[in-house]
């Protein structure tokens, strides 16, 4: 498979970029200050955005623009942009996957929080990161709390020495329930990568998380 990776030079883009071409898809670098429209020309059968919030917008609408599909694990996208990318992949019948984490672990402790909410009266995220990470709360912590289907708090802290994790907090009379994930090396990344560049490829719209796909057989 023919995948481009903008944002490769970045560490998360130096992981994926090894990894799927030691995997032996043949893949195409393009950084930020590239000029994206020369990697979109050269028909890429994926393009993957690992860049940051102020340029992956313009970077996605490039991609629906020329119907290539795309997987976004950038976060930081506004709702008002997400819905702009939801109605222009529906427009062009062009595949979009957002990914907020590509962790399988973190997927699973979704799933896990999202079981858990209707037994607790109350509950709390607290998610830490490195200091480079622009968006807080997290991409992560957002779409927690939004499978829970309600407002819930969310404590963010950004320290060197961290790489991410997240802790959700559910307590009731008497008890507490604790649901922790720690990344603890990018390279667990890169199994949701591959993941979800598999599935991008029939969609025809846009979605968000993996945690979508986890029921299929």
């Amino acid at each position: 498979m023919k995948i481009l990776i903008v944002g490769y030079q970045g560490k998360m883009g130096k992981m994926a970029y090894q990894g799927l071409t030691q995997a032996g898809h043949q893949c195409e670098g393009c950084s930020k200050e590239d000029a994206l429209s020369q990697g979109l020309l050269n028909k890429p059968d994926v393009m993957l955005d690992l860049t940051s919030p102020d340029v992956v917008f313009d970077h996605a609408m490039q991609a629906i623009t020329h119907r290539i599909p795309l997987v976004i694990g950038t976060t930081g996208l506004s709702l008002k942009e997400i819905e702009t990318l939801r109605s222009k992949a529906q427009q062009n019948s062009s595949g979009v996957l957002i990914v907020p984490n590509f962790s399988l672990g973190a997927l699973l402790m979704m799933k896990f929080a999202k079981e858990a909410k209707s037994f607790f009266s109350s509950v709390e995220i607290v998610e830490g990161h490195h200091p480079e990470k622009k968006d807080m709360p997290s991409g992560t912590a957002k779409m927690t709390a939004h499978l829970m289907g309600e407002d819930v708090t969310i404590h963010s802290r950004r320290q060197r020495g961290l790489l991410a994790e997240q802790t959700v907090y559910f307590s009731d009379i008497g008890e507490r329930l604790t649901i922790e994930h720690q990344t603890l090396s990018r390279d667990s990344f890169l199994p949701g990568i591959k993941y979800a560049i598999n599935k991008v490829m029939h969609l025809n719209e846009l979605m968000i998380g993996l945690d979508t796909f986890l029921n299929e057989s």
